[in-house]
C-alpha cells in the first residue's frame, strides 16, 4: 500500500526504496529480501491492476489477435492498448 501511494503520488522516478520503507514501517534491509530492485516492487503494485486489464482485454477480444483489437479502436484507446500489451509482456518476463 505504501509503495503504491508513493508511485502515484510521487511518480516512479521520485519514488525512492528507502520512502517506502518509511511508510511503510518497513526497515529497509527486510524489503530488499523479498524485493531486489524498485522495479520489482513496482511490478509487484502493477501486477493486480495489469491482471484486471489482462482479463478486460480478453473479454473484449475474445481470442483476437492483438492487432486485429488494435484496429477495431479509435487512436486514444489504441494507445491505451498498446500500453497495457506493452506492460502486460514485461510483467509476464520479470
Amino acid at each position: 500500500m505504501a509503495a503504491r501511494s508513493e508511485f502515484v503520488k510521487c511518480g516512479y522516478r521520485k519514488t525512492s526504496m528507502r520512502t517506502i520503507s518509511a511508510k511503510s514501517g518497513v526497515v529497509l534491509g527486510n524489503i530488499y529480501n523479498y524485493f531486489k530492485t524498485k522495479d520489482d516492487i513496482f511490478c509487484a503494485v502493477l501486477r493486480p491492476l495489469l491482471s484486471v486489464i489482462g482479463e478486460c482485454m480478453a473479454e473484449h477480444s475474445k481470442g483476437e489477435h492483438e492487432e486485429s483489437v488494435l484496429t477495431s479502436l479509435d487512436n486514444g484507446r489504441r494507445n491505451s492498448y498498446r500500453v497495457c500489451f506493452a506492460l502486460s509482456s514485461y510483467i509476464r518476463r520479470s
